[in-house]
């Protein structure tokens, strides 16, 4: 872990970079008062993330993997729709318009799936024809956020990848983060976008690539004062093991997405609560078991605790069963009540 003169952190993991960006705002942070509460605020910060496979915290406080999930998949059904994320976040409901929408979600901007384009495939044709490009940019942010105001503007702006000697990197522009809300999500789905990428190019040219560092530049970086108490328990939780939770994508995994978002939205609606036979490779198909075990919990029934160890048993990723033994704590202290 290294801290920079030039407002640069430097981590191997997430909770390197949440750890570093907490005590340089501590420090040398100053105080603001915007729209959503007094902040401690640093302009201008660059995190590097030199391993974008360990995205995930293994604290307590900020092993955040459902909610994680739960926000790449509504990104990548391309749906506006905010009840996908109250199922997932409850408080999320608002960012919601009046018809149940949310005016700066990321999925219809990335997918182009109100009759724009399809910006995620456009980045990977852009490299598969000119590898050395440097338009391979996905637009988030838009001037009309500005003139048509929502409730929800996007915190966005930009993600460019970039190839060079079989590496692809990618860099993250922000107007503003939320280190200890925000950070461990937007991380999370942007390096997952990011293996996407890498992984349908080595289907294209027939050769590997592989993960370069995951860069994130922020305007305004801050810490809201209301999470003050959580970032102590998060401090105090001492530093956990930087060796990363998940494992690499398969090769083929861009070309599996529809079928995992529409597994996702079967376990979300309660359509696939049944035995559980997935036709994916043993990653999407521990990503899919993760969500039913979410569902399971969310639904607190009798047999809930069962039902979760027996899933649980099936995860060939053994590196997420203290995610879930969370969650079973969690059903036990509800039940005990």
């Amino acid at each position: 872990m290294e801290l920079g003169l030039k407002m640069e952190i430097h981590g191997e993991s997430i909770d390197e970079l949440i750890r570093a960006s907490l005590c340089l705002l501590f420090s040398q942070g100053k105080e603001n008062t915007p729209t959503k509460g007094k902040n401690l605020e640093l302009t201008g910060v660059l995190l590097t993330l030199s391993n974008p496979l360990n995205r995930i915290s293994r604290t307590e406080t900020k092993n955040t993997l459902f909610s994680c999930l739960g926000e790449l998949f509504w990104y990548l059904s391309g749906s506006d729709n905010v009840d996908h994320m109250i199922y997932y976040l409850s408080n999320y409901s608002r960012y919601a318009e009046s018809d149940g929408t949310v005016g700066g979600a990321y999925g219809p901007r990335l997918l182009g799936t109100h009759n724009s384009v399809n910006q995620l495939e456009n980045v990977i044709s852009i490299l598969e024809q000119k590898p050395s490009s440097r338009q391979a940019v996905i637009q988030i942010f838009d001037k009309y956020d500005l003139v048509n105001r929502k409730n929800d503007i996007p915190c966005t702006q930009t993600l460019q990848f970039i190839l060079r000697d079989n590496l692809l990197e990618l860099i993250v522009t922000m107007r503003s983060n939320d280190v200890f809300r925000g950070l461990p999500h937007d991380i999370f789905c942007f390096t997952m976008l990011q293996e996407l990428v890498a992984k349908e190019l080595s289907v294209r040219f027939g050769k590997e690539i592989c993960l370069g560092n995951y860069k994130h530049f922020v305007g305004s970086f801050h810490v809201y004062e209301e999470d003050f108490e959580h970032v102590e328990s998060y401090q105090q939780e001492g530093y956990p093991s930087i060796q990363p939770i998940m494992t690499s994508m398969p090769l083929e995994s861009y070309r599996l997405l529809n079928g995992v978002v529409k597994m996702e939205k079967k376990i979300r609606e309660s359509q696939q609560s049944g035995a559980f036979e997935s036709e994916f490779p043993n990653y999407w198909s521990d990503l899919t078991m993760l969500l039913l075990i979410f569902n399971t919990y969310k639904q607190n029934s009798t047999n809930s605790l069962l039902r979760i160890k027996q899933l649980m048993a099936n995860l060939t990723n053994k590196g997420y069963k203290p995610v879930v033994q969370k969650l079973l704590d969690k059903l036990g202290n509800k039940n005990d009540k």
